[in-house]
Formats: structure tokens, C-alpha cells, sequence
């Protein structure tokens, strides 16, 4: 259960001995329709992905709920995982974009469909970025809750402009984000740069080698703004004294078969 940052951290300050906090192998990002106006021009994805500060939404509004994702896809902790590629906070250039694709000070832009799963998290994510994009692009962004049950469903029967959503790893080896993770039927991003990277790493048996194809194409991805980055995940826990060989790998943190309780 993903509870409200705030509960999270009064839980932090509340059992500060028993709160423990590793990196979970997941990216939670905005996706873009690139198939239809106005997001099938990339100007306008940069812009709305440069208009938006993920730093302070993940660290100052989400109270360290999770990582900002300030590199690729490939999430921290990960093979291939690049830190700093990201797109920057950078609100004059995203104006400049905007303005460059024909919408100058947001005048113009379409009313677009934006979907969101329920959750305070995700209410969070999404009230801030809506802020963010009135602010920095004067556009206004509604966004549509929808119940978690049904919501994946949903997007695989028909894509909105702007989903919130994320993808966790199955296995620990970058290709599980590039290939089988990113979402081409809903997006509709095309690359052939991309493509050629990713079908080589698939190839390619030495593992460096692998790694380093992989990282050029997270590259691509992010400087297109083909989705925008938004956190890498962070598992919370409170284990008691008494509680041992909890699971701890980013790959296994639900895996419990091996725990000890002892007596107490």
C-alpha cells in the first residue's frame, strides 16, 4: 500500500530504529501519445518534460517518498542505469519550444486527455505537474482519476495524450526497461536509432558491450522525450528487533519464505 508522504514520514520519526529504506528496482513516468497532436512533435514533449522540476516534486513535495529521476528509464541500481541524462528543470527553454511548435505562452494548445491511477501518491504527482505546467508553459492540464483495479486495462484498451504510470523489473538486466518494458503500443514512439541499439544489445554476448548499447538508447529515449521520467522506487519498511534475514535485494523485497521471527 503506497500511503500519503506525510504518514510516511511520521512513521519515520515515530520507529527511527526499526526504519529501514532500500532502492526498489522501478521508474514511475509520464507517457506521451507521439502518434497524434500535440505530442507527435517532439518540441512539445521536451517542453512539457523541461517545464516540470521532478527534484523538488520527489524530494520536497513527495518528502523522499522515492528518487527523482534525473537520468533514463534504466532505474538506479540497475545495469545500464545512467544518472544525469535527464532532461534539466530548465522553464525558459521549455517556454521557447512551446513557443516554437505554436503555442506561445500555452495560446492554442489543445484540451488533451490525461489519465492518473487513484492514490495519494499519484494525486500528488499529478497536482504538482499540472501546477508546474500552468506555471512554466501556461497550459492546463485535468486530470482523470481512475481506480487502480481497472486502470492498466484501461490504457491497454485505448491511450490517452498523458497517462502517470510505472513499470517494476522482472529481471535484473536493463533490456527488462528498453525492450520488454517501455511501452510502445501506447505511446507510439518510433526511433530507428533506437530500435538498431536495442536489437544489437540483444546480440551482443559480452556483457560491457551489452550495457554500453543499452545506455545509448535510454539516451535517445530521454533527450526525445519519448515518456518523462518522473522517480525511481524506494521500498519502505519497519522490521523489529526481533525480525531476521528480512529481505533486502531490489530484486526479491517481497520474497518473505526466508525470514526469522524470533521469540519476543
Amino acid at each position: 500500500t503506497l500511503f500519503p508522504s506525510a504518514e510516511m514520514e511520521n512513521a519515520r520519526q515515530r520507529h527511527a530504529g526499526e526504519y529501514i529504506s532500500i532502492p526498489e528496482l522501478g521508474t514511475y513516468y509520464v507517457g506521451f501519445d507521439a502518434d497524434r497532436p500535440p505530442f507527435d512533435a517532439c518540441p512539445v514533449r521536451q517542453a512539457f518534460v523541461l517545464a516540470a522540476d521532478r527534484e523538488t516534486l520527489v524530494d520536497v513535495i513527495g518528502e523522499g517518498w522515492a528518487f527523482p529521476a534525473t537520468g533514463g528509464f534504466v532505474p538506479r541500481g540497475m545495469p545500464g542505469h545512467s544518472a544525469g541524462i535527464g532532461l534539466p528543470f530548465h522553464p525558459q527553454q521549455a517556454r521557447e519550444l512551446l513557443a516554437d511548435a505554436g503555442y506561445p505562452d500555452g495560446r492554442g494548445f489543445p484540451t488533451v486527455d490525461a489519465w492518473v491511477p487513484s492514490g495519494p501518491l499519484s494525486s500528488l504527482a499529478a497536482e504538482y505537474l499540472q501546477a508546474q505546467w500552468r506555471e512554466n508553459l501556461g497550459v492546463d492540464i485535468v486530470w482523470q482519476a481512475m481506480e487502480d483495479e481497472s486502470y492498466v486495462d484501461t490504457l491497454r484498451s485505448g491511450t490517452p495524450h498523458l497517462w502517470l504510470t510505472g513499470w517494476v523489473a522482472d529481471f535484473f538486466d536493463p533490456d527488462n526497461f528498453l525492450r520488454v518494458g517501455f511501452p510502445w503500443k501506447q505511446t507510439g514512439w518510433r526511433n530507428e536509432a533506437y530500435e538498431g541499439l536495442i536489437h544489437e544489445a540483444g546480440r551482443v554476448m559480452d556483457q560491457g558491450e551489452r550495457v554500453r548499447l543499452y545506455q545509448e538508447a535510454d539516451r535517445i529515449l530521454v533527450q526525445e522525450a519519448a515518456i518523462m521520467p518522473l522517480a525511481y522506487g524506494r521500498c519502505h519498511l519497519l522490521v523489529k528487533p526481533w525480525v531476521r534475514r528480512w529481505p533486502i535485494s531490489m530484486t526479491r523485497f517481497w520474497f518473505w519464505k526466508d525470514v526469522i521471527i524470533d521469540p519476543h
